[in-house]
């Protein structure tokens, strides 16, 4: 088990659960590191909002948020700290774990249409970005935004769940 998954309204269509899992080991195998865990609760949109408020000072509803336990250096990641990310080891899991995600599914449904994509398309997206953030990436800056899309797209690749013919 990579992802601990919380969907306590059950608000995950059938199958999802599995999806996540499976886009949560493509980010791991973007990255190149095995064995590590992280948390996620599937939420809506009102629950997603206020925890944006209350952790980010943003009032506004959002997709997924990323809770990392890890603090990288500046242009490291998972990959590149080892000896950091066996710190985070959680008996409980016997793993070491990344933190916490938090899933808004019913924005995941509304890009998914935006985008012309399927729900799981987008789901599974969502999730190796938010992966990939507890694992060390960001989109602050350019060069970083370049660095984790490259990732997602690795990741995205290696689940055969593609965008568009680009990203073929």
């Amino acid at each position: 088990m990579i992802i601990d998954l919380m969907d306590e309204d059950r608000l995950l269509p059938e199958g999802a659960a599995e999806l996540i899992e499976r886009a949560a080991q493509a980010a791991l195998w973007a990255e190149g590191v095995s064995g590590l865990c992280a948390g996620m609760s599937i939420v809506d949109g009102e629950t997603i909002k206020s925890l944006n408020a209350r952790t980010r000072g943003v009032d506004s509803e959002t997709d997924v948020l990323s809770f990392p336990l890890i603090n990288y250096p500046h242009g490291k990641t998972a990959r590149d700290e080892p000896a950091l990310v066996r710190r985070q080891y959680d008996p409980e899991y016997g793993a070491p774990y990344l933190g916490d995600i938090v899933l808004n599914i019913a924005r995941a449904r509304q890009q998914a249409q935006e985008y012309g994509h399927s729900t799981a398309r987008e789901t599974a997206y969502l999730t190796c970005h938010a992966m990939l953030h507890l694992m060390g990436y960001d989109h602050m800056t350019d060069e970083d935004k370049q660095l984790m899309r490259a990732q997602e797209k690795r990741a995205m690749q290696k689940l055969g769940l593609f965008r568009n013919r680009e990203d073929a």
